[in-house]
């Protein structure tokens, strides 16, 4: 997770003459991804995650190029209300452990 390695790293990729790169796959963690596809937005260089769901990254004015592979956790909460609205459940409750990530999706 060293922002500074991963960007130098996506850079000097970028500069090779003899690397076309078409898409970028990465596990990279949340903080990295950001720089990354948010960087890569300039490059027009679509960004493939396939473990990162955080929900920050679902904003396309920001990255535009950045795609998820797994369920994010916005589509786990699509799913919560229509369990809640076919039980029709009126009260419920929610059990979260509290930071950025999981404090936006609660």
């Amino acid at each position: 997770c060293d922002v500074g390695t991963s960007v130098k790293t996506f850079f000097d990729m970028m500069n090779r003459s003899s690397l076309s790169l078409g898409v970028i796959f990465t596990d990279a963690c949340q903080t990295v991804l950001s720089y990354i596809s948010e960087t890569a937005t300039y490059f027009r260089l679509p960004v493939i995650s396939f473990t990162d769901s955080d929900l920050s990254l679902l904003a396309k004015d920001r990255y535009p190029y950045f795609y998820h592979i797994v369920p994010s956790d916005h589509a786990h909460n699509l799913v919560r209300k229509q369990l809640l609205q076919y039980f029709n459940w009126t009260r419920f409750g929610l059990i979260y452990q509290h930071g950025s990530k999981y404090t936006l999706v609660s």
